[in-house]
């Protein structure tokens, strides 16, 4: 990126600074006429309240717990395929994938096994060979291994995270603990969280008590009262 802009733009213009968090700390510190940020909810407080200081305007593009419905009468294996695709994509490292999956409880065995058939077609055998993008860091990937860690449900599928290679596997997690980091944090990662529900006013309600996502996904019969 860095060389891109220095090659084809204007440099008194624009410039490339690279660093990590004591660099972005710094930055945000100085008295710009505005301030453009993309990340996390957590992170885009810390740079509105900095900005702030100096009476700096923000534009937050801030990520969020994507939602994923998957009703009763929906086509399973086009579902499970777009799923797959969205939340898999870039090693899930896309800022409106999803995040969690809520299924109906008549069709968990049903999603499932479709998942894992679609997971199955996007891998070859062997971490080298893995058609899967990697991790950006071993930093991220290591906040892989820290999701894993403490996630309080079933793995019912992948859970492998390799920090060297940057590889973290397609993982589904059943019932993970509302206080564990899987649903108190943007995921950015292959990891998907998988509930079920029993009737749709459940799924209203769950979705309404956390923060406005970017983006709502819905899987059912064409023309249903619940799209």
């Amino acid at each position: 990126m860095e060389d891109l802009v220095n090659n084809y733009l204007d440099k008194d213009c624009f410039k490339v600074i690279q660093g990590g968090t004591d660099v972005a700390i710094a930055i945000t510190q100085e008295p710009w006429d505005i301030i453009c940020f993309t990340g996390s909810t957590q992170k885009g407080k810390l740079v509105a309240a900095a900005a702030a200081k100096n009476l700096t305007p923000c534009i937050l593009e801030l990520g969020g717990k994507c939602p994923t419905v998957v009703d009763v009468g929906c086509n399973m294996d086009y579902s499970a395929a777009k799923i797959c695709m969205a939340t898999f994509l870039n090693a899930g490292q896309t800022c409106v994938r999803p995040d969690y999956v809520l299924v109906h409880e008549s069709l968990q065995d049903e999603f499932v096994a479709a998942m894992n058939k679609h997971i199955a077609r996007m891998e070859l055998e062997g971490d080298d060979k893995n058609q899967l993008g990697r991790i950006v860091t071993e930093w991220h990937t290591g906040r892989c291994e820290d999701l894993l860690a403490k996630h309080g449900g079933k793995v019912l599928c992948g859970g492998k995270v390799n920090k060297q290679k940057k590889y973290c596997a397609p993982t589904m997690i059943l019932n993970p603990s509302e206080d564990s980091l899987i649903m108190q944090e943007e995921i950015f990662a292959p990891i998907l969280a998988v509930m079920t529900y029993k009737n749709f006013d459940e799924v209203i309600t769950y979705i309404n008590t956390k923060d406005k996502p970017l983006a709502v996904y819905y899987y059912g019969p064409r023309g249903s009262k619940n799209s």
